[in-house]
């Protein structure tokens, strides 16, 4: 933030605790602010990532300049497959526990799959923690003076959720143009992080309504659909970035929407297993 100019009142904190959100949550102390990611996030974003990276079909164009998508042998549908159940253990693991030690988790290997999903994990973080960096520069954690200070988080608006969406996404995206590679390159990795967030999130209270028919008490969830998040965010990146922003984050979220009832089946069976 120091880098990009911001000038803060203050110390902040960033550090990891299970809230039970599945972003983050900020809120004001007297000695500063905390940001605080949840419990297993980074590992969640991670597995997904990993697991639409190996379940990617490579699409080349032909000399008449019609698409054609790679041939899949029966080696690489059953990698897909076993990503999609690995992803859906994954989410089981984070529902329920917040916890990826209770559970295996995804080689990682040297590959470009895995530089690739490094950079979406690392995407996802960005913007999780330039959102809740947005409250903080909206003036949204202020509390009324007669209010004292205390550690309790805030509650906050659509409006102001929204708003924070768009400076946090707009914040990744200046962080993301001090990377040494090119222009369009650096706007597609600042750009697949939210919009992977997001579906997730959705992903995940498809999970939560349809499976657990847990109440917010679970998980807690105040935001606007995260749908409509999206919808916002592409309009102002769209503006602020151009529409060849979209490439890495349109293939990645429609593939992981492809898959979403797939792995919602699985999930559905884990949790009989239990």
């Amino acid at each position: 933030m120091a880098d990009l100019g911001f000038g803060l009142p203050g110390p902040v904190y960033v550090g990891e605790y299970p809230h039970k959100s599945f972003n983050a949550q900020a809120c004001r102390m007297t000695s500063g602010t905390l940001i605080m990611i949840n419990t297993g996030l980074h590992m969640l974003l991670f597995e997904v990532a990993l697991a639409l990276n190996t379940s990617v079909v490579v699409a080349s164009v032909t000399d008449s300049g019609d698409i054609q998508l790679q041939e899949q042998s029966p080696a690489m549908r059953e990698r897909a497959a076993n990503a999609r159940d690995t992803l859906a253990r994954a989410l089981a693991t984070y529902v329920l526990h917040t916890d990826f030690r209770l559970e295996s988790k995804q080689e990682i290997d040297l590959t470009t799959r895995g530089f690739l999903s490094f950079l979406m994990l690392r995407s996802g973080e960005i913007f999780a923690v330039a959102h809740e960096y947005g409250h903080f520069l909206a003036g949204h954690l202020d509390r009324p003076r007669s209010s004292p200070l205390s550690p309790e988080w805030i509650p906050k608006g659509h409006d102001q959720e929204f708003e924070a969406d768009q400076i946090g996404a707009l914040l990744a995206l200046r962080v993301h143009t001090r990377m040494d590679v090119s222009p369009t390159l650096a706007a597609n990795v600042a750009t697949v992080g939210p919009f992977l967030f997001l579906a997730v999130d959705h992903l995940l209270n498809r999970l939560r309504a349809e499976v657990l028919k847990a109440t917010d008490d679970h998980i807690v969830s105040n935001h606007p659909p995260s749908n409509t998040r999206a919808a916002a965010l592409r309009t102002l990146l769209a503006e602020s970035a151009g529409p060849n922003c979209f490439q890495l984050a349109d293939s990645f979220v429609q593939a992981l929407s492809w898959q979403e009832d797939q792995i919602i089946d699985r999930f559905r069976n884990l949790m009989r297993a239990r």
